[in-house]
């Protein structure tokens, strides 16, 4: 009888812990990066339950009042975190995050924004007469606070500088030094959040003389498509269009949305990678 009422009181609290699971309160505090391309990989962090079949991340996109949901890949889930990989088919747009139980339309945690970015645009080769140019970094020549470059230390309009100066990131390894064309890779440092003005490039030093003088410290040859983003660790991808060459790799913000190619300037310290041909 003895063994029979602890038996029945083991199952008693094992009934009400397994329901106070169920109606723990989910809650999303935060997610990295907020802004994010297709493809990449997304940190979510909160009161997030334990992995459950049945539950699921989604992405709400909303057309016309009527939503529109995506499902990603879940990589990782802890209480606190989880990872999720975004699909490469999303359309560029601003999207509700919520943790989901999808047969139980009640059940279902706050909302987080999560904005997707279009892809880098392209940048002109590095041997195109008129390449996108790479100047020196304001925080590095001390000129800060500086709202346009139309003389002087520039000596070319940049269409108004309008973020802040800014230290430059700082890379202190990456996961290879040579890859081919279409493989990712990964660069270790002290990268911060990405902002819309951050992209990742293979460059090549200018040669000539006098647009040294001018600050204008490399050529564009390539922007990368950024696969993930996060305060340590950055991977991109290298495009299927590169040429096997060596080129020195960096992060560049970007001065001008009207200027055609376009102007950066350097926004990291800089990395040497060698592309080699497919053969």
């Amino acid at each position: 009888m003895k063994r029979r009422i602890l038996f029945c009181l083991a199952l008693m609290i094992t009934a009400a812990w397994f329901e106070a699971v169920q109606a723990q309160v989910l809650r999303l505090d935060s997610i990295q990066p907020r802004r994010a391309e297709r493809g990449a990989r997304v940190v979510i962090r909160g009161s997030l339950g334990p992995a459950e079949v049945g539950k699921a991340i989604r992405l709400a996109r909303i057309l016309d009042r009527d939503a529109v949901f995506y499902y990603p890949a879940i990589l990782r889930w802890t209480h606190e975190e989880a990872e999720i990989s975004l699909p490469r088919n999303l359309p560029v747009d601003r999207y509700l995050v919520t943790v989901v139980y999808p047969e139980r339309p009640t059940r279902h945690s706050n909302n987080l924004i999560l904005t997707i970015n279009p892809p880098a645009p392209p940048a002109e080769a590095g041997n195109d007469p008129n390449p996108a140019v790479v100047l020196a970094n304001r925080c590095m020549t001390r000129r800060r606070g500086r709202t346009s470059s139309s003389d002087g230390e520039y000596g070319v309009s940049t269409g108004g500088i309008y973020a802040a100066c800014e230290t430059m990131r700082t890379i202190t390894g990456q996961s290879t030094r040579s890859a081919f064309p279409g493989d990712e890779i990964t660069i270790e440092g002290y990268f911060g959040n990405r902002r819309a003005d951050q992209y990742v490039a293979l460059a090549k030093p200018v040669a000539v003389a006098e647009r040294q003088r001018r600050n204008e410290r490399f050529e564009v040859s390539h922007l990368l498509q950024i696969v993930s983003w996060s305060s340590n660790r950055v991977t991109i991808r290298i495009g299927d269009h590169v040429r096997s060459d060596d080129y020195q790799l960096l992060i560049l913000n970007r001065l001008s949305r009207s200027a055609l190619p376009g102007i950066f300037e350097e926004g990291s310290t800089i990395i040497q990678l060698r592309v080699r041909p497919n053969n």
